[in-house]
């Protein structure tokens, strides 16, 4: 049985960082419930953890193993905590600040405070308990808040690359990477609240503040104790919020869209632009009955300023005028406001939650039951007012709302800017933040809410994005479905598609996959030569679309049923054979394409032939001084390959017959070379005009007369006589015995022809070949070599996997290989010859090579 698969997400506990890795965490439960997820948190994130996995557990079918996700509790407490620890007061009061430049420095003067997070025995104690969840753990894959600083240490520390997964827009990942410096003259310095795109004369402060920002970091006292307290200790210590974003080597799930933010001029190859990452929500109706039918009723202003903010009571009262400016306004609007109270017990709480204007357009709650994300897809709900957290913005955009935001700390302002640039919402308080004016904010409510031209557009505008977002969440699915149904839309990026898709399934497997299909790579050729060979696909395809039992098809093939059975369970999983239901089958596309003549044939000789030539090439390396090829050594044959064939005419035939039917739609040497103008004119009819070595058949002689019926000299088909007695050739075309490693007989031909001969042979052999020519060569004489001229430079996008697999074919069956341009070049230059032109004519790397005497 396969060894489970395991991830681990480690984050901290505060809802704006661990909402994106609960996400990411169902998504994979409810995908692929044969991983096993870990989470590393603090205590309090446990019951969340526990509602993902129940929440999931109602999706995964009840045959399937369900493992919930297993929980670790870090010791200490949550940043945020530790943070009000030390400064004995509640988180947001400390984090609050006005936007601007003072506002920015003064943000900046505690930011070191922020950045030193926990105390340092406590940072070694989280430090530990994380890097032993990991090693006890063993992890196919970290999944890493970024901003969780013992995590990065452990990873570091540990020589884990884990996957980043971060809540926070692109251009806060990503500034640090954009050319020309231009997260210093660009982009709003965080905190500051600027406006997008910077007007000339905040350039200057801008890059003033961002430097600040940085000192701020270098010089904090309580930063610089922590850090030798831990050095102390033996610990090295990470830099705060500097998560190597520019480590190619460490991938970045971002999740945002370059449409959704302020623009950026460079996205590095492992930041991956996921879109919005929202917890999946059932609708409300399904959550709250009630809740569900008062939404209904009119169009509704959602207000939820997250869930670190507390209002006080003056807070509150701003916010209610502010609501009862707009009910004043718009009679035909509601507003459920989410209220988090700074001390619950205080009586106005009370007294303002059961506020009732009498017409029940307001209502207040302490929590709501459904989901955030939830409520705003309602139809009826218009305007989303809240506070700028990532969480927050990303639900607004998904459910194709406009923005109020209301910010009152460091990376709020620039959500608040961005929804301004992008045209989907407004920031009213500039002037008042943190805090609120009543009058601005219910002004600004009414601008959205109301019917103009400008909430129209901002309507518009949010739907737009949200459409966005929802095509690219399922961007790569729908895509492949469609290309599934529809292959023929998408053959012009064919080749492509299938080396990318062949990536991203390697990239996706796990080490016991990656060893499976290493194992079992053998096993396409062989079922589908059994299955050939015992008529399985035949009889399939004889019952059209109707299902055929393995019952059935036992009697018809004379294979066991059980056996039967397991030959169609393996075929089904490479889509040779589609199993409707158990124990019933019916043909595929593939099974009809494998009862076709040619690959018929191509099975069989590479199942007969090749397969144990391949199995013998380790063998072969191995043991350098035994002469013989792979193929020999796979036979336990004395024969080369050829011989061997006219001693087994089942293989041979098949052989034969596969290499003429491959090329005979393909283009042909006949396409690029004309023949007639430039090897045949000014002859007789006693002139040596085609000299086909090693010919085969014939094939290319009788083409050579189809293509020019009214050629005049001889043409001459040579090879073994045991070939020769198969020639296809009419009596026109002379047949010679001839064994191409003797001196050849015919002289001053026009051409000798060599199609795939060299690519059969090693260098050695190959001089030996050209030698025995070389007396024969006229002045007017050519060699025209038939064979792959591979590009000395490989494509951009890597070997193609048929010419790369073909060398490795020719090196198995005859310790040859075939050849890139640069080799032939030397090859024929120290035989005595020069390269005069080399024609290609299939995208593969088929080719004419014309070679004379060097002058």
């Amino acid at each position: 049985m396969a060894p489970k698969r395991k991830l681990v997400f480690i984050t901290n506990r505060e809802h704006g960082a661990s909402n994106v890795h609960l996400a990411v965490s169902y998504e994979i439960l409810v995908n692929h419930p044969d991983v096993e997820i870990h989470f590393v948190s603090f205590p309090s994130l446990e019951k969340h953890v526990r509602a993902v996995s129940d929440q999931a557990r109602k999706q995964v079918p009840a045959k399937a193993n369900f493992i919930p996700i297993i929980f670790h509790s870090l010791p200490g407490t949550p940043i945020t905590e530790a943070i009000e620890a030390r400064f004995k007061t509640a988180f947001y009061k400390t984090m609050m600040h006005p936007p601007g430049f003072s506002g920015a420095l003064q943000s900046y003067k505690l930011m070191g405070n922020f950045a030193t997070g926990w105390p340092g025995e406590m940072h070694l104690q989280i430090y530990a308990a994380t890097a032993g969840f990991i090693k006890d753990i063993n992890p196919l894959l970290v999944v890493l808040d970024p901003v969780f600083v013992p995590g990065v240490e452990a990873c570091r520390d540990l020589k884990t690359k884990p996957v980043m997964l971060s809540p926070n827009a692109m251009k806060d990942i990503l500034a640090q990477q954009q050319p020309r410096g231009q997260m210093l003259w660009k982009y709003p310095a965080i905190a500051s609240g600027f406006q997008y795109p910077l007007p000339l004369y905040l350039i200057p402060v801008n890059i003033y503040l961002i430097f600040r920002l940085i000192l701020s970091l270098v010089l904090s006292k309580s930063l610089s104790a922590k850090n030798a307290y831990m050095k102390k200790n033996g610990h090295n210590p990470a830099i705060p919020f500097t998560a190597p974003a520019n480590d190619d080597t460490v991938t970045w799930l971002v999740p945002s869209l370059p449409e959704i933010d302020l623009p950026l001029a460079f996205i590095p190859k492992n930041a991956i632009p996921c879109g919005p990452i929202i917890m999946e929500f059932a609708p409300v109706a399904d959550i709250d009955a009630e809740l569900a039918s008062w939404l209904a009723r009119r169009p509704t202003v959602l207000i939820n300023l997250g869930t670190l903010y507390k209002f006080d009571e003056d807070a509150a009262k701003l916010m209610l005028e502010a609501i009862e400016y707009l009910l004043e306004k718009i009679k035909d609007v509601q507003v459920l406001w989410k209220l988090s109270a700074e001390r619950e017990e205080d009586a106005w709480v009370g007294e303002m939650r059961k506020l009732d204007r009498g017409d029940g357009r307001i209502r207040i709650e302490k929590w709501i039951s459904a989901d955030i994300a939830a409520v705003l897809a309602s139809d009826t709900v218009v305007l989303a007012v809240h506070h700028g957290g990532a969480s927050s913005y990303h639900e607004a955009i998904c459910a194709g709302k406009p923005h109020i935001i209301l910010p009152m700390w460091v990376d709020l302002y620039d959500f608040a800017t961005r929804v301004e640039y992008l045209g989907i919402g407004l920031w009213p308080t500039k002037a008042s933040a943190p805090s609120w004016n009543p009058t601005e904010l219910g002004a600004a409510m009414v601008r959205i809410v109301e019917d103009s031209e400008e909430s129209r557009a901002m309507r518009r505008r949010a739907e737009e994005l949200k459409e966005l977002c929802r095509k690219n969440q399922d961007l790569l699915v729908q895509q492949l479905k469609a290309l599934i149904a529809n292959p023929e839309a998408f053959s012009s990026q064919g080749t492509e598609i299938i080396q990318l898709s062949r990536q991203a399934a390697v990239a996706l497997e796990g080490p016991f996959e990656t060893i499976q299909r290493l194992a079992y790579s053998a096993l396409p050729l062989v079922t589908a030569r059994v299955a050939q060979e015992h008529n399985v696909f035949q009889t399939l395809i004889a019952n059209k679309d109707k299902p055929t039992s393995v019952a059935i098809l036992a009697g018809k093939t004379k294979i066991s049923p059980v056996i039967l059975d397991i030959l169609l369970d393996y075929l089904s999983t490479q889509y040779m054979v589609e199993e409707v239901s158990p124990q019933h089958y019916k043909a595929t596309k593939l099974s009809n394409v494998l009862v076709a003549p040619l690959f018929i044939d191509g099975v069989l000789h590479f199942h007969d032939n090749c397969l144990p030539a391949f199995n013998a090439l380790n063998y072969s390396l191995a043991h350098p001084t035994d002469s013989r090829t792979p193929f020999e050594i796979g036979h336990n044959s004395p024969a080369d390959f050829y011989t061997y064939l006219e001693s087994h005419p089942v293989q041979g035939g098949a052989f034969h017959r596969f290499m003429e039917a491959q090329f005979a739609s393909l283009p042909t040497w006949l396409d690029v070379l004309p023949f007639d103008s430039e090897y045949a004119a000014s002859t007789t009819s006693e002139s040596p005009i085609f000299v086909d070595v090693g010919g085969g058949n014939g094939q290319q002689c009788v083409a050579l007369q189809k293509r020019y019926p009214a050629l005049q000299g001889r043409i001459i088909l040579q090879d073994r006589p045991a070939v020769l007695e198969k020639a296809i050739t009419p009596d026109s075309v002379e047949r010679m015995p001839y064994d191409y490693l003797t001196e050849q007989p015919v002289k001053g031909a026009r051409a000798y022809y060599f199609r795939q001969i060299f690519h059969n042979n090693n260098d050695e052999t190959c001089h030996r070949i050209l030698a025995a020519h070389l007396p024969a060569l006229s002045p007017s004489s050519v060699i025209l070599i038939d064979d792959k001229v591979l590009p000395d430079e490989k494509p951009a996008t890597g070997s193609v996997e048929y010419t790369a697999g073909l060398s490795l074919a020719m090196l198995s069956m005859f310790n040859a290989l075939e050849r890139r341009e640069g080799q032939w070049r030397k090859l024929l230059a120290d035989a005595g010859l020069e390269i005069r032109e080399i024609k290609h004519f299939t995208d593969f790397g088929d080719s004419v090579i014309v070679a004379g005497r060097k002058m």
